[in-house]
């Protein structure tokens, strides 16, 4: 996904990088959208005018939420390749990556509200009251069936910690049984789907199995990518026209409730081989990628933020989107400036002590020689 869980590699694979970065305009894209226009619920509405046609990419942003969890689970097997997991240290890396940003955001979304409050604007990006159990729930990205998180959007947060916790057990899964481990937890899901089972308190955090298909197709294919590059990018390229069908046909289901089991590995799936065509093409935009979570993480509170410079108005939208999404792109490398500065201060002492560690032990084991 995103910064988050990029590969810890030299290496870097530009359209594994370019995919994140597409994702994370796609999902900007769509809430840019659903801020001005109500969300379709069938394909006629879909094309109801040309304007909605010329905007389809725009509309369909939100399929990029399967590409983030897909690109998420595709980076942390890569990670991996060669190399015996040692669990507790490969997830603390990790989820260090998750909430040091977050916290940060959130800190600076809050000090904003501060101020536009003190200043006596409208603008209210996480509104509030907050319970304690809010707060707790909030901070540490627990999800309970009952509590109000600081932005709706933060959903994906709260999935993708549930997901990197159970990362080991879909690892170990997907890399001893291969497709046929895959095959199974696709199936388990579109059971779920299908017909999901009440988990009383838990049932919030069950959700996560409503994501957890493309993020395991993820983990599939970073396996593969980690242990031939070639033959699976080759197999990517090869699968193309399977990709578009398999995309175009979990689009047309997301309208028929039936056939709910079904959508999120087939745009999975699809999204990712459509994806690879257009983010293997020779383009690359690293710094843009490298501030892609941040920039996600503060996006949707400044959806209408706009109103600020330009005042309470609809139009030109070309024009207010490309405020929008040069604004929160620099919010979120101020974000990740902060973060990386934080991350790497923390990393620096850790370092310290090890070493100091090391050297008092180095003399005590120093035989008192006369």
């Amino acid at each position: 996904m995103l910064g988050a869980n990029a590969p810890q590699s030299r290496n870097v694979i530009p359209w594994l990088d370019n995919m994140r970065l597409v994702a994370m305009i796609g999902v900007l894209s769509f809430h840019f959208w659903t801020n001005f226009h109500p969300q379709v619920h069938s394909l006629r509405e879909m094309f109801a005018t040309t304007t909605q046609t010329l905007a389809l990419p725009l509309q369909l942003g939100w399929e990029a939420d399967d590409l983030f969890f897909l690109v998420s689970g595709l980076g942390l097997a890569l990670s991996l390749a060669g190399k015996k997991p040692d669990w507790l240290s490969f997830s603390l890396k990790r989820f260090k990556r998750i909430y040091v940003p977050y916290w940060v955001a959130v800190v600076a979304i809050f000090a904003y509200q501060g101020a536009a409050v003190a200043g006596g604007t409208w603008d209210r990006p996480f509104g509030g009251p907050f319970t304690q159990l809010d707060w707790v729930c909030n901070f540490l990205l627990l999800r309970q069936n009952d509590f109000n998180p600081f932005s709706s959007h933060f959903w994906f947060l709260y999935n993708l910690v549930e997901l990197y916790v159970i990362f080991p057990a879909l690892y170990w899964l997907i890399n001893r049984f291969r497709a046929l481990g895959l095959a199974g937890l696709l199936i388990f899901h579109s059971l779920w789907v299908h017909h999901p089972i009440s988990t009383g308190p838990f049932s919030g955090a069950s959700t996560v199995i409503f994501w957890m298909a493309s993020f395991c197709i993820g983990v599939y294919v970073g396996i593969n990518l980690g242990e031939n590059r070639a033959r699976t990018e080759m197999w990517l390229r090869r699968l193309l026209p399977l990709g578009v069908v398999m995309f175009a046909a979990g689009t047309v289901m997301t309208f028929r409730k039936p056939l709910d089991p079904f959508v999120h590995p087939l745009i999975g799936a699809g999204g990712l081989l459509i994806a690879y065509a257009i983010c293997s093409l020779p383009w690359h935009l690293p710094k843009l990628t490298e501030i892609s979570f941040e920039t996600y993480l503060v996006h949707a509170p400044f959806l209408g933020w706009y109103r600020h410079f330009f005042g309470f108005v609809e139009d030109p939208k070309w024009a207010i989107y490309i405020f929008y999404m040069v604004t929160v792109a620099l919010m979120g490398a101020a974000i990740h400036h902060v973060s990386n500065r934080l991350l790497a201060g923390a990393k620096a002492k850790s370092g310290a002590r090890s070493s100091e560690r090391l050297k008092s032990g180095g003399r005590r084991s120093v035989p008192n020689v006369k």
